[in-house]
Parts: C-alpha cells; sequence; structure tokens
C-alpha cells in the first residue's frame, strides 16, 4: 500500500522533455561527442529496518542496449497510465567518463613482485562489510578470491582501516592503509601490512565504460545475483524487476510492448533513431523511473530519520537506567566496602547498616542485584571468616605473652643459681691463691741459703698447690663458657648479670697471673742450685783429674805429666815444638802449670791439636792433588783416540749417503720398483757397515765415563759431549739416509698395492660382466666356481674362472699375484669373503628416496627412508616396474642391514640411485684412531683431504660424542687401518662416497 500511494504521488512531467533531450543529444552528436547524459546517482544507505539496496550508475556509453538499473526495495508492478509522463528535470549535462570508485577500481604499480602479481587488476564492487562496498578482482590468483575491504574499530584502531585480502576479516592480508575513508585511497598503501608505504602502489576508479564491459562478473548488474544477494538477506525480487529485467540467461523486452531501440553511437539514418517510435518512449520511460526512484530515496530517507531518532531515544533511555543502576550498584558497594572493614566490636552494627543500605538499593540495581546479592554473601563469609582469624590471633598473643612472662621468671631464677654457683667456685680458687702464696713464700728470699734436696720439696710443695689454684680457676672459666647462653637468656637482669661476670673474671685473672708468677719464681731457685751444684761437681772433677797426672804432688804439672796427660785423655801427642809454647804461656815461677791454670792447660792441648790435624789434612790435599792430574792425562789420551775413531766414521755416512742420493727427497712417480728396489740393497749394506762403527764409537764413549774420580766428572762429561755432538751429527745423516730407503720401500709397495688394486678391478669388471651375462646372484656364482664345494677357492679354480671369461687378458702371472695378494694367510685358497668382494656392486644414495618391501611399489609398504650419502649393497636387478615405468634393485643398506627395493631412476628421469662404493673420500681433514671412541684412542695419523678409503667394518654411532664412525683402511698403504669420523655430531660431512672418474 505505501507503494502504490508512493507512485500516485509521483508528480507529472512537463510536455517536450523527450524532444529537449533529443535536440540537445543531436547537437552534441553533431560537435563529435558521444556521451550520453549520466542518470543522477541514488544515495546508498541501507537503514535496518529495510531491505539492502545496492546502487550502480547509468551506463555512461550508449553502446548496445543492455541498461543497468538502480535496485531498491521491492515495489509492486506499476499501476497503468494514460500516458508516460517524465518528471520535471533540467536535462543533464553531456560529462566525461566518470572516474568513480562505486563503479568500480584499477590497481596498478606495486614493487613487490609477490603481492604485485595478485593485487594488480580491475575490480568491481561485490558486497558490502562495515557500511562500505567491498570490491572483488575480476580474476582469481591461484584459486582465491582478491577482495579490498573495510574494517572499523570494534577490534581496535590498529585494525581500522583498508585491507588487501582473501577473505573480509581473515587472518591472511596482502596490503593495508590506516585512511578511513568512504571509498579506498588512491595511495597510502602498506606492503607488506606492516612495512613501509609503497609509493608506486595506486588504486584508480575505473570508468563507467570499462565497468558495463565487467558487470558480467558483478552482484550489482545481473538480476539473478541481484536474486541471490536478496535472498542472502532474506527478501525477495519484486514482480516490477522480474518484468524489467527479465528471467537470467533470457533476453529483455523492449518496454512498454516495443521493440529494442538500436544503440547510442550505431550508424544508420537520423530519422531511424530519433522517430517517434522507440527512443521517444525510452527516454520517456527513464524520466519516469528516475522521478520515482527520487521520491522512494525520500520516503526511505524519511524512514530512516524516524527510525534514527526512535533509535536514539531508546538508547538514552537505556543510557539513563544503566546509569541509575550503576549508581545504586556504587552505593551498595560503598557499604558492602564499609563491611570489609568491620573489626569484631562494631560487626554487628556495621552489619545492620550494611544491610539497611544494600536492601535499600538492590530493588534499584536492576539485572546487576543479583550480582550484588552474591557479592554482600561472599564478603559476610569474608568478613566473619576475618574477624574469626582476628579473635583467634589475639587469643594466641594473649597465650604468647603469659608464656613469655613464665620464660623470663625462669630464666632470672635460672641466672641468680648460676651466679651463686660461680660466687663459690671463684671463691675457691682465691683460696687456692692464698694458700699458694704462703707456701711459695720462702722461694721469694733473696738470701736464701738451703740445700738442693729442700729446694726440690719447697719446689714440688708449690707444683702440687699450683695445680690445685689451676684446676680451681679452670673451673671458674669452664661454668662460665658453659653456662653463659642460659644467662643471657634472662635479657631483663642481663645488664647485672653482665657486670658481676666481668668483676668475677677478672679475680680469676689476677689468681692465674699469682700462679704462674709464683711457680716460675720456684723454678728459678730450683735452676740456680742445680747450676752451683754442677758447677760443684765439675770443679770437684777436674781437681781430682789434676791430683791424678801430679805424680809428684808438688801442686804443678811438668812436661813429663803434661805429656801424659795429652795422651791419656785425648789420646794425642803433643809435638815437641808445641810444648815449650804451651809452658811458656801457662808455666809458674817454679818451672809448673799450677791446678789453677789446668782449665787453660785443657783448652791449649785442644789447640794444638787442632793444629796438628789441620797440617795432616793439607798434605793428604797435595797427595790428591796429584794423582787427579795423572788421572786427567790419561782421560785426555783415550777422548782422543775417540775422537780419531769418530774422523774414521765420516767416510762410510759420505759413501752411504751417495749411494741413497736417488732416493733422496721426493721419489719421483716415474721411477720403477726394480729400480727402487736396487738402489735399497746398495744402500743397506754400506748403511750397516757405517752404523756398526758408530756404535763402537759410542761404546768407546761410554767407557770414558766409567770409574771416573768426583773431581774429574765435569772435564770428563764436558768432553764426551763434545764427542756426543759429532756423533749425533752421523746419527742424524744415516738417519736420513734410513728414512730414504724406507721411502724407497714405501713407493715399492705402493706400487705393488696400486698394480694388485687395479688387477683387483680389471679382474672384478670382468667377474661382474660375467654374473650379469649369466644372470648369476652372488651365492651361485660362488657356487659355481667353487667346483669342489669346500667353500672356498683354490688357486686352480680361480685361474680355471678366469681361463673361460669373455675379453680376459690377464696372464697367468699376474693372475698368480693377485691370487696370493688375496691369500692373506697363506692357506693357498681364497676365502668365500675375499671372492664375493671382487662381485659385490654397490650404489649410493644421490636423492633421498624409500625403501619398500616389494619390487612393485604399488604392491610393497615402505621399509625406512634412504638417506642421501647412503651405500646399498646390490643384491638383485635392475629391474622394471612396468606399473609406474621406473628401474629397481633390490639391496641391502650397509648402515643397518636393512634389505628391500629402490628405485635407480624414476619416471621423470630423475637419479635417485647412482654406482659407488664401498669406497669413501676424504672431503674435511680428520684424524685416523687407533680405537672406537675419540676420547682416549691413539691418533694413527692424519688423512688430508682427497685421501681414499676402504670400508672394514659400516657406521656405528659414538655414544659420547654421537658421531657416526667407519673402521677403514686407507688404499695404496698396506697396513694402515683404524677408525675415522664420517659425519661428526653437529652434523658436519667428513667423508664422501668415493665414485672414480
Amino acid at each position: 500500500q505505501p507503494q502504490q500511494q508512493q507512485q500516485a504521488a509521483a508528480p507529472a512531467a512537463p510536455q517536450g522533455y523527450a524532444q529537449q533531450v533529443a535536440s540537445t543529444y543531436a547537437q552534441q552528436q553533431q560537435q563529435g561527442l558521444q556521451q550520453a547524459p549520466p542518470a543522477p546517482a541514488a544515495p546508498q544507505m541501507q537503514p535496518p529496518c529495510a531491505a539492502p539496496t545496492y546502487t550502480v550508475p547509468a551506463p555512461q556509453s550508449h553502446s548496445g542496449t543492455q541498461y543497468s538499473y538502480t535496485q531498491a526495495a521491492p515495489t509492486p508492478p506499476p499501476a497503468p497510465a494514460p500516458a508516460m509522463q517524465p518528471p520535471p528535470m533540467a536535462p543533464p549535462p553531456m560529462a566525461p567518463p566518470a572516474q568513480d570508485s562505486s563503479a568500480g577500481l584499477t590497481v596498478a604499480g606495486v614493487q613487490n613482485a609477490t603481492v604485485g602479481n595478485i593485487v594488480r587488476g580491475s575490480y568491481t564492487p561485490y558486497s558490502e562489510n562495515h557500511s562500505r562496498i567491498v570490491y572483488r578482482k575480476n580474476e582469481q590468483v591461484n584459486g582465491l578470491d582478491v577482495l579490498v575491504y573495510y574494517w572499523d574499530e570494534r577490534d581496535g584502531p590498529s585494525f581500522c582501516g583498508w585491507w588487501f585480502g582473501p577473505k573480509v576479516g581473515g587472518d591472511q592480508v596482502w596490503a593495508y592503509t590506516s585512511q578511513q575513508t568512504q571509498l579506498p585511497p588512491q595511495t597510502g598503501w602498506k606492503v607488506p601490512y606492516d612495512g613501509p608505504v609503497d609509493p608506486t602502489f595506486l588504486v584508480t576508479g575505473m570508468p563507467a565504460t570499462a565497468k558495463r564491459h565487467a558487470d558480467a562478473g558483478s552482484p550489482y548488474s545481473q538480476p539473478a545475483q541481484k536474486q541471490a544477494r536478496a535472498d542472502e538477506y532474506g527478501y525477495s525480487a519484486s514482480a516490477s524487476d522480474r518484468d524489467r529485467y527479465g528471467q537470467p540467461g533470457q533476453p529483455q523486452a523492449a518496454s512498454y510492448g516495443q521493440p529494442p531501440s538500436p544503440a547510442y553511437g550505431q550508424s544508420g539514418p537520423p530519422q531511424q533513431r530519433y522517430d517517434s517510435g522507440g527512443y521517444q518512449k525510452e527516454q520517456d520511460y527513464r524520466a519516469m523511473d528516475h522521478s520515482r526512484q527520487r521520491e522512494m530515496d525520500r520516503q526511505r530517507a524519511e524512514q530512516e530519520s524516524r527510525y534514527r531518532q526512535e533509535e536514539q531515544r531508546r538508547r538514552q533511555m537505556e543510557d539513563e537506567k544503566r546509569r541509575m543502576e550503576t549508581q545504586a550498584c556504587l552505593v551498595a558497594r560503598k557499604a558492602i566496602q564499609n563491611l570489609r572493614l568491620a573489626t569484631p566490636e562494631n560487626y554487628e552494627q556495621v552489619r545492620r547498616e550494611v544491610d539497611d543500605s544494600v536492601y535499600q538499593e538492590l530493588p534499584r540495581c536492576g539485572s546487576q542485584a543479583e550480582l550484588v546479592r552474591d557479592e554482600l554473601d561472599k564478603v559476610i563469609q569474608q568478613t566473619l571468616h576475618r574477624i574469626e582469624g582476628i579473635k583467634e590471633q589475639r587469643r594466641r598473643d594473649e597465650e604468647h605473652r603469659r608464656e613469655e612472662a613464665r620464660l623470663r621468671k625462669e630464666h632470672e631464677e635460672t641466672a641468680r643459681q648460676l651466679l651463686q654457683e660461680l660466687a663459690q667456685l671463684v671463691e675457691t680458687a682465691v683460696k687456692d691463691g692464698e694458700r699458694l702464696k704462703e707456701v711459695a713464700a720462702p722461694a721469694s728470699q733473696p738470701d736464701m741459703d738451703t740445700t738442693p734436696e729442700e729446694v726440690r720439696k719447697l719446689v714440688s710443695s708449690v707444683s702440687e698447690v699450683a695445680a690445685s689454684a689451676k684446676a680451681s680457676c679452670k673451673a671458674c672459666n669452664d661454668f662460665i663458657v658453659t653456662n653463659r647462653s642460659a644467662l643471657e637468656q634472662a635479657k631483663f637482669v642481663w645488664n647485672e648479670t653482665k657486670a658481676e661476670l666481668l668483676r668475677w673474671q677478672s679475680q680469676i685473672q689476677d689468681c692465674l697471673r699469682q700462679i704462674i708468677s709464683l711457680t716460675l719464681r720456684a723454678k728459678s731457685v730450683q735452676t740456680r742450685m742445680v747450676r752451683k751444684a754442677t758447677a760443684v761437681k765439675v770443679i770437684a772433677k777436674r781437681s781430682a783429674t789434676f791430683d791424678k797426672y801430679d805424680k809428684d804432688n808438688d801442686g804443678e804439672l811438668n812436661k813429663k805429666e803434661v805429656l801424659a796427660y795429652a795422651m791419656s785423655e785425648f789420646s794425642f801427642a803433643i809435638p815437641k815444638d808445641a810444648l815449650p809454647k804451651i809452658f811458656q804461656q801457662l808455666e809458674s815461677a817454679n818451672g809448673g802449670i799450677p791446678k789453677a791454670k789446668f782449665h787453660q792447660l785443657k783448652m791449649a792441648v785442644g789447640i794444638t791439636r787442632e793444629e796438628e790435624a789441620s797440617r795432616s789434612r793439607r798434605e793428604e790435599a797435595e797427595r790428591r792433588r796429584q794423582m787427579l792430574e795423572a788421572r786427567k792425562k790419561e782421560l785426555q789420551r783415550s777422548v782422543d783416540a775417540a775422537s780419531e775413531a769418530l774422523d774414521d766414521v765420516e767416510p762410510e755416512v759420505a759413501k752411504a749417503e751417495e749411494r741413497v742420493t736417488p732416493l733422496a727427497g721426493s721419489i719421483p712417480e716415474s721411477m720403477a720398483a726394480a729400480e727402487a728396489q736396487k738402489c735399497i740393497e746398495n744402500t743397506q749394506d754400506q748403511h750397516t757397515a757405517a752404523k756398526n762403527e758408530a756404535d763402537a764409537v759410542a761404546k768407546q764413549r761410554s767407557r770414558l765415563l766409567e770409574n771416573v774420580e768426583q773431581e774429574l766428572l765435569p772435564f770428563i762429561t764436558a768432553e764426551v759431549r763434545k764427542l756426543d755432538a759429532r756423533a749425533a751429527l752421523f746419527d742424524e745423516r744415516l738417519g736420513r739416509v734410513a728414512a730414504a730407503m724406507q721411502r724407497g720401500r714405501d713407493h715399492v709397495a705402493r706400487l705393488e698395492l696400486i698394480e694388485l688394486e687395479r688387477l683387483s678391478a680389471e679382474a672384478s669388471k670382468l667377474m661382474k660382466a660375467y654374473a650379469k651375462k649369466e644372470n648369476l646372484s652372488l651365492e651361485d656364482f660362488f657356487a659355481a666356481v667353487d667346483k669342489d664345494g669346500d667353500g672356498v677357492i683354490s688357486q686352480a679354480e680361480f685361474l680355471a674362472l678366469f681361463g673361460r671369461l669373455e675379453g680376459c687378458e690377464l696372464s697367468h702371472e699376474k693372475l698368480t699375484k693377485l691370487f696370493a695378494h688375496f691369500d692373506q694367510k697363506g692357506s693357498g685358497s681364497m676365502s668365500k669373503e675375499s671372492f664375493l668382494k671382487l662381485v659385490r656392486v654397490f650404489y649410493h644414495v644421490v636423492s633421498e628416496t624409500v625403501m619398500t618391501t616389494e619390487m612393485s611399489i604399488k604392491e610393497g609398504r615402505t621399509i625406512r627412508r634412504l638417506e642421501q650419502g647412503e651405500v646399498i649393497e646390490i643384491q638383485e636387478g635392475p629391474a622394471k616396474d612396468d606399473g609406474l615405468d621406473v628401474t629397481r634393485i633390490k639391496g641391502r643398506a650397509m648402515r643397518d642391514d636393512s634389505v628391500g627395493w629402490a628405485t635407480l631412476v624414476g619416471n621423470n628421469g630423475n637419479v635417485f640411485l647412482e654406482e659407488g662404493g664401498p669406497d669413501f673420500v676424504v672431503v674435511l681433514e680428520t684424524a685416523l684412531t687407533a680405537g672406537f671412541a675419540l676420547s682416549g684412542s691413539e691418533t694413527l695419523r692424519l688423512l688430508r683431504e682427497g685421501t681414499v678409503l676402504e670400508v672394514l667394518e659400516w657406521d656405528k654411532r659414538e655414544e659420547q660424542s654421537g658421531s657416526v664412525r667407519l673402521r677403514v683402511r686407507v688404499k695404496g698403504e698396506a697396513g694402515v687401518e683404524g677408525w675415522v669420523t664420517k659425519v661428526s655430531s653437529d652434523g658436519t660431512i667428513v667423508l664422501k662416497v668415493f665414485v672414480p672418474v
């Protein structure tokens, strides 16, 4: 009904409008302008209560009869009218094609190549998001749509702006700008979204002419897509729309039953284009349609205005209601907060006040009333729990105070008792000190004259009493140390207790000092008396000795008696020239030596005895010097003889050096083994002769150091050192000769080993060709050669095999030499392992692949993945998997003995396995060790880059370091075997498979 009223209210257009438009267009056409008047664009809006509208501007060129119209809310078909009258409006001006974003977008530029390939191109309106148009690129990229959409501030200001992405609001984006314009801005785009602004990134509007050609993929132009858009929003297209646009995929009928008018810009007679036929009616219809659209837009604007006013009033009421609820909640929560601060004394009063306040405000809290009630209950429980805790804490505090008072009383009582006990101990110590003072009083008299026995008894009494006094003082100190902590616990009387302790400790120290002083004084008296007694004994003994040799008892010793005294007491005969000197110094007027000078006589005899001993030592030293002089001359003669012997060694060494000259330095690879062996044999005899002479001189030098006097050791050591220096030069020269001969032997051995490896490779090639030709497995091949079935290959069986191999040019001598090389034990037979070593075929992985259980990839299951660098021993194949057209082999992985099928070459030509192995080549200098473990193993040598190694034991992981290790033999060097790292713990590759060129 409102739509019918809307149509009825549309004003009538003045007569002659169509003629005015036709005349204006004819004038512009004559001036060369080919634009059509643009239709006024309807405002694009979507009120919440109305169906969504999508406005597409009228086409800006007239190159066909297909037009785009504004889709409004569904309306019934227009009522029939006697005549089509256009609305009153001025003829629209003729303008160039519009660059309007509502018609579409064009993206150009973009420095980032990846993003540019995605976003560059043409876009048309697709949908809406957050009140702005969403644009979609006309072509998909990698199966994804490319959208340009706007996102508002609902997720924060950092996400607001225009975005390029495959999905509206998705987490994958290509470009972004924070500008909040109504349409996508031309510049200011960041690539990536958090990167710098790309100045070349340009977004421009698409001309309406190009837009019409892109309308085939746009939901804004095709009626079927408009109907789908209407279905999405829950409405159906009106009957008038269906009549106007027709069904999807069907041609449109002309308006008012007229045939379609010719397109603008087509050639033809003017009277056919501007007759009172289809063109006039079409212009009239368009004028009426514009008038109806404006009226519909006005009514929709009024509807939206009323809706916005009602919505504003509703929001104001809701805001006022929320404000009142918030105010009531604040009052209630403020009262509840007072309850949190309640104490046991005022809890009941605060509780009543809170209940009154909360239940008064609760009805006004609205939807938050239940939350406020729950909060009140929770606070009441918390407050009751807190008050109970306060009461309990107060009870514990009171018990703690009573307990502290009880302990203080106990500690003070204990301190008083301990002080009383200490006072008794100090009193005992003082009494012992006084008693010691009385006992030691006699020792303090300066003129004490007592016997030694009396002194001994005095000292014994003093020591006994002093020990008792010291024990008393120690008891006092021990008591203080033991009970100090108990005394300190009485903190309230500690100051008085500390003063008492200091006073008593002072008395104890005074007592100790007195004890020590009296004890030392008594011992001093005893020492003085002992020295006095000792001196009396010495004088008495000296007097007795004098009386013993004073034969004539005249109180003096004559010369004869002095000689007897020296001989008897010191076993010393005084020289005749020394005796008068002694008497000259000590004799009395009577001509003898009196008893008073007897001690001086003893000292004179001692001096004379020492002088005589010194004279004897000088004579002995002179005799020793003469003997050493003679011995030194003898040693010098021996040194000269050894030097002459060294002179004789020089020509022998020179001859050896001359003969080994061809092997000196670097031996040329062109030197034949026979030539090197002859040079070694010629040098060996001369080297041995020179070495024997040098050894004989060395023995002669060693004998020079035997039975040499201590005084001559420095002399002979220096001479021997000179001879050793000369001999060392000979030893060094002979060592170089020996090293040159060893290099020659190594050269011969290397040439022989190279020859054997060449023979082995040639024999292996022949044997592999034979096994492949006869289609023999390893076991079948061995059984065919082992005629007697004893499990080993004899020399006759080995030679017989090569006798029947095609193309074998190895001589009998070479084959015999090769057989002896593999017969390492000298048993006359070759083991099965050594024989199969010549036939085994190895491949190495050049590109990761999988090992399966069956030859057919489809029928087999995967065993494991083969990594690059692994080595596989071939057991069967190569064979063709016809199902997938790939070449397959069956083999054993040397790393873990896994057996299965693997692909050699894929059906697209990719190579997975290549022939090579089991030899490896060093690509990073590493050490060859004697043991498997890295730590503690002896390093045999350093392996330089390019060294070829034969594997004896395959991959083993060293647990401590995590490295993968192999046991290898250095090819071309006999007997050089050990362990080497294949892959280090950090993944560094040290060895690679050796592939001969």
